[in-house]
């Protein structure tokens, strides 16, 4: 018999150290370019126990999968024979870049900020949502809406010119409508302003592009929107929630309770433990167990404490992740040891 002609595997061939380091950039769900969230999930128990109308805040230190699961469930809602619309935020795109700023002041930034974004992304999937018609009937129902919906955004300072959206301008609140506000919420702490302590007088900006705008009005615009379009259920995913600060989170809970809760809204929040204040010593936020219910990433695949889960969850992660490019390499590497045979993968 003829010897064989054999090589050894080279564990530091540089294609091996190439496909490692593609791995590395799987570690956050904001590297995933395909945005196929669903397909790259893995455990469904925990997709499960998300998959529901009811508010939940979901806790986990970084890099259990927050925003894995937000993004998957958002995938999983479309995918469901109602008529649901979900809408993914990222709120450390809205965080106002103002330094020294009121913390009810914040929140009602924030919470305007939030409620523009649901209002871009209904007026930019009309289609979505009207897909059922025929393209004669989408065009007469969806421009329609669409001109509503443009009225809505403008009292924002938004504008649709056909491409995109643009700003016309800043969006602010009047003194007396942030002490209104913190009047409702009965805080013990009035917000304070720059300026001459005593005064009563409000320094308003004369530029014609601000304009200002009342809790209700906003609160309003949603409830608005919702008449205007045909779902059975808006679901808000708050991703990001511990990046703002702690004195603003519990007030901007409770206006988000305000505005939400009467509508057919759910709100899921995901959210880093010892990082997240919804209810304050004065009850005023989201009570967990009661407004809201918590549950947490953390410690759900430690061995010791759920094997079964644990072994189910890493073997359906491997597979769905790792297993078709470690074997693509394989292949590679075992066709390049035959001499005379070659392949591209």
């Amino acid at each position: 018999m003829g010897k064989t002609n054999e090589k050894n595997f080279d564990i530091k061939n540089s294609e091996v150290i190439k496909s490692i380091n593609k791995l590395d950039g799987f570690l956050r769900a904001e590297y995933n370019t395909e945005k196929n969230y669903l397909d790259y999930y893995a455990g469904q128990e925990t997709l499960d126990k998300v998959n529901s109308i009811k508010y939940q805040v979901i806790y986990g230190r970084r890099g259990t999968g927050k925003t894995h699961l937000l993004r998957a469930l958002q995938e999983k809602l479309l995918e469901t024979n109602g008529k649901y619309f979900p809408i993914y935020i990222d709120l450390r795109a809205y965080k106002p870049m103002l330094g020294n700023i009121d913390d009810i002041y914040y929140a009602l930034i924030l919470l305007q900020e939030i409620i523009i974004e649901i209002l871009k992304c209904v007026y930019e999937n009309l289609n979505y949502i009207y897909s059922e018609y025929s393209i004669q009937e989408q065009e007469f129902i969806i421009n329609s809406k669409k001109k509503k919906i443009a009225v809505i955004l403008e009292r924002f300072n938004r504008h649709f010119d056909g491409n995109s959206f643009t700003k016309m301008g800043e969006v602010a609140f009047k003194i007396n409508e942030v002490k209104k506000v913190a009047t409702s919420l009965k805080l013990m702490k009035m917000p304070e302003f720059l300026g001459e302590k005593g005064t009563n007088k409000e320094t308003e900006a004369t530029d014609e592009k601000v304009k200002y705008i009342s809790f209700a009005e906003i609160s309003n615009a949603l409830a608005e929107l919702l008449e205007i379009i045909d779902i059975d259920r808006m679901f808000c995913l708050l991703d990001e929630w511990s990046e703002i600060p702690e004195d603003s989170q519990y007030i901007l809970a409770e206006l988000i309770k305000r505005t939400f809760v009467t509508l057919k809204v759910t709100v899921k929040i995901a959210a880093i433990p010892n990082r997240t204040k919804l209810l304050s010593e004065d009850r005023i936020g989201l009570e967990d167990g009661g407004d809201i219910f918590g549950y947490s990433l953390d410690n759900r695949y430690i061995y010791e404490l759920h094997s079964d889960n644990t072994r189910a969850f890493l073997m359906n992660y491997f597979l769905s992740n790792y297993i078709l490019s470690i074997l693509s390499y394989m292949i590679y590497f075992v066709v390049r040891m035959e001499e005379d045979r070659y392949i591209n993968l």
